[in-house]
């Protein structure tokens, strides 16, 4: 009550329920005289979170007071719409997790941070640095000021934590060696940067492990090698040599011998039929097979590159079309897999209630009445694999958005924060077209190629084909479009020759910027399609032309 409701202040809390926990527990000891400021800026703010994917009724409690919570729990709409009523002295304090102190320009009067923890893990210098760093801003305050509550037990630890320094940048190019070493190599052998051992060496040499090995103990030689000698094995690179084309297969046991070597580096199966030993020099040239060039052409992570090929193989064999379920499925994301956890008994409700075409798609994967009934009481049943069991679970998350659920009646249904619900409806659609790319690059997968692209960008909408066609335009997500579709902007035409201030008055709490940006967009995308009608049109006259002369 020192700096609010005139300024502002923000409350770090450790995990995204105390955010919730603490906002509420604000509206039982602030003043209730704060529920009549801007009281009707807040109901407006109400509304508009209301009409976006519904309200949560924490934030419909906590908002007349001026309170807020913010984590990744939230949907990127409930997200901007907090942060610009932040802004806007709507609201005057924000209870937060510490992902809002980064990329997130939200500058307060006062910071508090209720513990020196995040999570379970004690803060680092740069972390606390980031978060006390919302406490006042050049040109936007006079004064800021960080309070950071801890118990008498961590005195001496929190102590540590002020007078120590920054932590070092040390180099994981080796640890998460898809994203690193072996994403460099593929790249730099894709671009034609590196296309021999030695030129692999010399870029390995320009990296920042290669200043650290000795602190790190590692060899980064050894380490480009052992990249090398792994992909080779693999079939996702191949010595560029016409002799050498068998090693595009994936049937081929390959031995690579580099000249410091003397004895062959051990095969990776035992299922061969052949054994091949590559001598690999310096000066040898290397080329990408198909299958490397279509992990990055489609950005996909080599791990997840050779599930996909498995995937994409057996679903050439039992593709289902009487229902989208089954391609659903083969644009889930495999990472998203860690982030969501099925929860038993909703997967079994969930399966039980299948109709008889999507529990096609269901046995098909192995899911049938029998193993979603051990799911249910917590067994993993032995003929699926888990990493099924749980992508199938996303996959009909998945299957209820595309079939125009509510963002928060799914999240209730599943038991999954709304933010990260959106956000999977923002990867699937990624991953949906790097699958594309994918199949693009192997050409025994071109049935799957159109169908899938196809596919993707009806994905990456995921709304009524009337609402189509505004989804293209900056800031407009499945609510705005659906309020201005309510209001009779029903095409992006409408759109581009409307008056901004009489679209503001229609579409409640949009600001006169964003309106702006949505107008002006539209009247670009307007003149890029009458730009490429004219070119069509004089390809055609020209080629009118041509056929005349060709007569004469």
């Amino acid at each position: 009550m020192d700096v609010v409701p005139g300024d502002s202040c923000l409350i770090f809390c450790s995990s995204r329920k105390n955010c919730e926990n603490v906002a509420l527990l604000l509206t039982k000891v602030l003043f209730k005289s704060l529920q009549n400021y801007k009281k009707d800026d807040k109901q407006k703010l109400i509304n508009a979170l209301t009409n976006e994917e519904g309200l949560c009724p924490i934030l419909h409690k906590t908002i007349m007071f001026g309170v807020a919570y913010h984590h990744s729990g939230l949907t990127s709409e409930e997200r901007q719409l907090l942060e610009s009523a932040f802004k806007a002295g709507t609201l005057c304090v924000i209870c937060c997790t510490s992902t809002l102190a980064a990329g997130v320009n939200l500058p307060a009067r006062r910071v508090i941070l209720r513990s020196p923890y995040v999570g379970n893990q004690f803060l680092n210098l740069s972390r606390y640095k980031q978060m006390i760093g919302r406490a006042g801003r050049a040109g936007m305050g006079n004064i800021g000021e960080s309070i950071l509550l801890c118990k008498n037990s961590e005195l001496q630890k929190v102590k540590e934590l002020i007078t120590s320094k920054m932590n070092d940048s040390i180099s994981t190019l080796h640890v998460d060696k898809d994203r690193g070493i072996h994403n460099l190599i593929l790249s730099a052998t894709f671009f034609s940067i590196a296309k021999t051992r030695f030129e692999l060496h010399k870029l390995g040499k320009r990296t920042l492990l290669n200043i650290q090995q000795k602190r790190l103990n590692v060899n980064i030689k050894q380490i480009v090698d052992e990249a090398i000698t792994k992909f080779l094995k693999a079939g996702v690179i191949k010595v560029k040599k016409k002799e050498e084309k068998i090693l595009d297969t994936f049937k081929l046991n390959v031995s690579v011998v580099f000249p410091s070597q003397n004895t062959p580096s051990s095969s990776t199966s035992t299922d061969t039929k052949e054994d091949k030993r590559i001598k690999l020099t310096n000066e040898t040239e290397l080329e990408l097979c198909s299958l490397g060039r279509a992990a990055i052409k489609g950005c996909i992570e080599m791990h997840c590159a050779y599930t996909l090929y498995q995937d994409l193989k057996k679903a050439q064999e039992h593709v289902i079309l009487i229902d989208h379920l089954h391609l659903l499925y083969l644009v889930t994301p495999y990472d998203i897999i860690s982030q969501i956890k099925p929860v038993g008994s909703v997967y079994y409700d969930v399966v039980i209630n299948l109709s008889e075409k999507q529990m096609k798609t269901a046995r098909l994967l192995g899911i049938n009445e029998v193993t979603i009934s051990k799911i249910r009481d917590g067994l993993m049943p032995k003929n699926v694999e888990p990493r099924v069991v749980h992508r199938f679970y996303i996959t009909l998350i998945l299957y209820d958005l595309w079939s125009q659920h509510a963002v928060y009646s799914i999240s209730e249904k599943y038991q999954v924060n709304r933010g990260i619900v959106q956000n999977l409806l923002n990867a699937v659609a990624s991953f949906a077209f790097s699958v594309v790319r994918f199949a693009q690059e192997l050409e025994e997968f071109w049935p799957l190629t159109d169908l899938l692209n196809i596919f993707s960008k009806k994905l990456s909408y995921c709304c009524p084909m009337e609402l189509e066609a505004l989804m293209i335009l900056p800031y407009v997500k499945i609510g705005r479009a659906r309020q201005l579709y309510n209001a009779g902007f029903k095409t992006v035409q409408c759109i581009a020759k409307a008056n901004p201030s009489s679209l503001q008055k229609k579409i409640p709490y949009l600001n006169k910027r964003t309106v702006i940006q949505i107008i002006e967009a539209a009247k670009l995308i307007i003149l890029e399609k009458v730009e490429d009608l004219k070119d069509e049109t004089e390809e055609v006259l020209n080629g009118i032309n041509i056929e005349t002369l060709t007569r004469c």
